[in-house]
């Protein structure tokens, strides 16, 4: 990842409006319940310190030293290491992905890396960017390899061994504007590199609350037809049968 994005990461982390609006929807897919949960690629640790408040003992790879770095600081246990170099005896009650497998080159590999894991019982929770069309600069900043559609993505997660719960596409009423800001600017070679910016504090309060909006619907068990994300709920194999998720009718 671009030192830059990196340092906007940290810097707007706790208060732009996708970060604080993508933090609310992940911890709502963290059961309450859950004991132990591992962050891959938890970045600065935000995420991780919103599930440490909650009681969930929670550890952390990434693969950026200084956002590990960043992320030891603020008192969490973090491993300096790639998914693919990680090794641990450890299982774990919930794995979060969140927007890290498009910057992993062999996606299948780290699927199956993480099903092995996760309890039997467990459940990953992850994010990707959605459609290919739009991939941008800042896909190419943040070091992204792809972005994802629903169905190919649902394909990679049965293929390394997981029962799907949960998917919908997420950022949906702000799609159009952001997709066509996306396409146009690239139709015209404008693209100036990062999506992230520091937004007016009103238009930011106004657009947390629209993606707001979207994680109750989502909550409620809705499911959006497209997205600028997608999220999905998965659980290792049959295994998952024995999970109760009212929201796995929206699949």
């Amino acid at each position: 990842m671009d030192e830059g994005e990196l340092d906007k990461m940290e810097k707007f982390g706790k208060t732009h409006w996708w970060y604080k609006a993508r933090a609310e929807l992940l911890a709502g897919f963290v059961p309450n319940a859950a004991r132990t949960m591992l962050e891959v690629g938890p970045g600065t640790g935000n995420n991780m310190l919103a599930a440490k408040k909650r009681g969930i003992l929670v550890e952390g790879v990434e693969i950026n030293k200084k956002a590990a770095q960043s992320a030891q600081k603020k008192g969490l246990s973090i491993y300096n290491s790639s998914l693919e170099d990680f090794r641990t005896n450890k299982k774990y009650d919930v794995i979060l992905a969140a927007d890290v497998l498009e910057h992993i080159e062999d996606d299948g590999a780290a699927l199956k890396k993480i099903k092995k894991m996760l309890n039997k019982d467990g459940r990953l929770v992850l994010t990707v960017p959605a459609f290919q069309f739009l991939f941008s600069r800042h896909d190419e900043l943040c070091g992204h390899y792809r972005r994802y559609e629903k169905n190919g993505l649902r394909k990679k997660l049965e293929a390394a061994g997981f029962d799907a719960k949960f998917c919908s596409y997420w950022n949906f009423f702000l799609f159009a504007p952001i997709a066509a800001v996306k396409i146009i600017k690239r139709r015209f070679g404008k693209e100036s590199g990062s999506d992230v910016s520091k937004t007016p504090g009103p238009v930011n309060s106004f657009l947390e609350a629209i993606l707001r909006l979207e994680n109750w619907c989502i909550k409620k068990g809705i499911a959006f037809p497209f997205g600028i994300s997608i999220i999905f709920v998965a659980v290792p194999g049959v295994a998952g049968e024995k999970n109760s998720n009212p929201q796995k009718k929206t699949l």
